[in-house]
């Protein structure tokens, strides 16, 4: 179980999210960098074919599932909804866009 899930905007990444299905599937992504390993949040509405999942949690009737794998549990999940003209889901791992 994730400890926290925040959702930014909430009327409008839940009307996103609702029209899709009302599930979203948040992903930890780890890869090399110069300062070491670099993880990132990928999120969809779609399950990912390689999707394990770890943590499951609703916020602001959105149904949140995630996999961290190796990568582990964010304090905070930050879930908004970027763009105007060609919106999309968001993840933010405490806070940052990433993980060192």
């Amino acid at each position: 179980m994730l400890n926290c899930v925040e959702v930014h905007g909430t009327e409008l990444a839940g009307n996103f999210v609702t029209s899709r299905g009302g599930v979203v599937f948040v992903q930890a992504k780890r890869s090399r960098c110069c300062s070491g390993t670099l993880t990132t949040l990928g999120i969809d509405t779609v399950r990912p074919m390689d999707f394990a999942e770890s943590a499951r949690e609703s916020a602001d009737g959105i149904e949140v599932r995630y996999a961290g794998g190796a990568s582990g549990q964010p304090q905070k999940l930050v879930i908004e909804l970027r763009g105007k003209k060609r919106p999309r889901l968001a993840a933010y791992w405490d806070g940052c866009a990433y993980k060192l």
